[in-house]
């Protein structure tokens, strides 16, 4: 009798455990693709997509960009091109580089100006050829930003900047000279 009913216990435990796997794997993909999660912000739109297309077609394989916003991340592999500044990837040179890199790359995303992504840039020490900007809402680590256009406006108003490219959702400037 002892046997029997621990035979019958096993396939019970078994199918609770199971149960309990897809019921919890189903709630954790429920919840990473909410586009209201925080811990996974939709960052990359279509529009995105489109200006890094652009990017590797139409630029030259050792241009540089800065890169606005979170987009950036995806943007060496996207684009095949080297960002300036961002902490993807200098993990492996210590926390020094590390936090350089991400308070650079916070301080110049959430810039109003040409005038002060470019003093972001000289701080950085940093001089790219491209600067990708977003337009409207965005985000910087996951962040909310918007820009109102003012952004934009003072890229197209610099003697220092001409526009390369521009779709509904980015716009990127080219170093005049």
């Amino acid at each position: 009798p002892g046997t029997a009913a621990v035979d019958r216990r096993e396939p019970a435990a078994a199918a609770c455990l199971l149960l309990a796997s897809v019921a919890g794997g189903t709630y954790l993909a429920h919840e990473m693709t909410l586009a209201s999660d925080p811990s996974t912000p939709e960052f990359l739109d279509d529009e995105d997509v489109a200006a890094m297309e652009w990017a590797e077609r139409e630029t030259a394989p050792d241009a540089t960009f800065v890169v606005l916003g979170d987009a950036a991340e995806w943007f060496p592999a996207l684009a095949d091109r080297t960002i300036l500044v961002g902490p993807w990837g200098v993990e492996w040179r210590g926390p020094d580089a590390y936090t350089a890199q991400l308070e650079s790359f916070e301080a110049i995303s959430r810039c109003d100006s040409a005038a002060c992504v470019e003093a972001e840039l000289a701080a950085a020490g940093v001089d790219p050829e491209y600067v990708y900007l977003p337009k409207g809402a965005y985000t910087v680590r996951g962040h909310p930003e918007v820009t109102f256009g003012t952004l934009d406006r003072s890229f197209a108003a610099s003697p220092d900047w001409e526009r390369a490219y521009e779709n509904d959702g980015v716009v990127v400037y080219r170093a005049a000279g």
